[in-house]
């Protein structure tokens, strides 16, 4: 195959994102971009679909972890009926198996390490796909308390916080900005997505064929990654 430069990376059309941010930053509106360019489902275990509403697409909810491995079973038994998958969220999905393994008390370090075992499995299964993946995430802020310095992750526990992204072809950190209006002066909101790790925000551009900051469109950023 030879040797490639990373902006020679080729997708093969089904790329896997991490995406992540504060409720209202415009995940499942990202998402929704992904319904306007061909089959797609979203496994909802958020409940926070109300920004995609008008967007044609087939959803399968879930309230508990026994549901989403139904879930997932149906994706896997209708895979080629579909060319995008949404996991929304796995922050919720993590919820879902610790109070399935626990019940109301708080994991003990045994429990934690079987949560650890089975996310991964969750994650890597998801990866290894044959159709493109958008897995959705709260955010997290870690603070440094010897440095002082803030950090903002995608919000999952135990020890996979660590290496979530390695998953990911790309990782996008969901942000909101307020300009002026120039024909009526009001606040208007800005929806962005930055995909370039900094000193505080976990982000990831395998490849470099994203700007450091782009516009929040799912079609933007796709046609750009497998050109």
């Amino acid at each position: 195959m030879g040797l490639k430069k990373s902006t020679e990376i080729n997708y093969g059309g089904a790329i896997k994102i991490l995406s992540y941010g504060k409720s209202g930053a415009g995940k499942t509106y990202f998402a929704g971009g992904m319904c306007d360019m061909g089959p797609t489902l979203v496994i909802c275990a958020d409940k926070g679909l109300m920004s995609i509403k008008d967007k044609l697409f087939d959803t399968y909810e879930v309230n508990n972890w026994v549901e989403f491995n139904e879930a997932f079973a149906y994706l896997m038994s209708n895979i080629d009926k579909y060319k995008f998958v949404v996991l929304d969220s796995l922050t919720e999905v993590q919820r879902m198996l610790i109070l399935h393994m626990c019940g109301d008390k708080g994991p003990t370090l045994q429990q934690w390490g079987e949560i650890d075992i089975r996310m991964h499995k969750v994650v890597t299964t998801f990866q290894n796909l044959p159709i493109n993946v958008l897995t959705i995430c709260l955010a997290n802020e870690n603070k440094d308390e010897v440095l002082g310095n803030t950090f903002v992750m995608p919000l999952i526990k135990g020890s996979l916080q660590q290496n979530l992204s390695a998953y990911y072809d790309v990782v996008l950190y969901h942000f909101t900005t307020l300009s002026d209006d120039k024909n009526t002066g009001e606040k208007t909101t800005q929806y962005y997505c930055l995909s370039e790790n900094d000193n505080r925000f976990v982000a990831k551009n395998r490849g470099g064929k994203l700007n450091r900051v782009e516009i929040n469109s799912y079609p933007q950023i796709y046609e750009k990654l497998i050109k």
